[in-house]
């Protein structure tokens, strides 16, 4: 389980969207595509029309019982959000914990190996291209966006009790 090994749990709205090179990048779960009610942590797409609409599909039927994942979106071609992109994305922001750009990668294209390249470039000291910067900022607000999701999920430490506060309901401060 994701939340156990804080490895994020990774899905795309359908195949072909980055969800393997993401999940390479942030050494996550590769869940595919996403399988209605499987718990995930980070629901990927494109910036097409189309695929966002698979992803709010998709969020439909993410279960009840955990929170809400992350929604990456990945362009496709440089600076593809056009309004109506932008205008679905603003639709989808109250059904997901957050909304994360992945920008256009040229390189991605003239490599051989392209998810080792995705695995090293987080790591501590590695010599980030320029091309690639934007990526990587992308892959840092994503690990942001979802550390807060995993520590919710992960089971409490043994021998310690979660402590959450009583709350005092509204015009009975002597009544619980």
């Amino acid at each position: 389980m994701a939340a156990e090994t804080d490895r994020p749990r990774i899905a795309g709205a359908a195949g072909g969207v980055g969800t393997t090179t993401i999940a390479s990048a942030l050494h996550g779960e590769d869940s595919r595509i996403y399988r209605g009610g499987a718990p995930v942590e980070i629901l990927v797409c494109r910036s097409t029309m189309h695929s966002i609409g698979n992803a709010q599909r998709a969020l439909a039927a993410v279960s009840h019982d955990q929170p809400p994942p992350v929604l990456a979106v990945v362009e496709d071609i440089p600076g593809s959000s056009s309004s109506h992109v932008k205008t679905r994305l603003r639709m989808t922001e109250g059904v997901v914990t957050a909304i994360v750009t992945v920008p256009f990668v040229a390189d991605w294209r003239s490599l051989d190996d392209p998810l080792t390249v995705a695995t090293e470039l987080l790591r501590p000291g590695t010599d980030i291209p320029r091309s690639w910067r934007g990526f990587v900022s992308a892959m840092r607000h994503l690990v942001d966006e979802v550390a807060p999701l995993l520590s919710a999920m992960r089971p409490p430490e043994p021998g310690r009790v979660p402590i959450h506060p009583t709350p005092v309901p509204a015009g009975r401060p002597d009544r619980y």
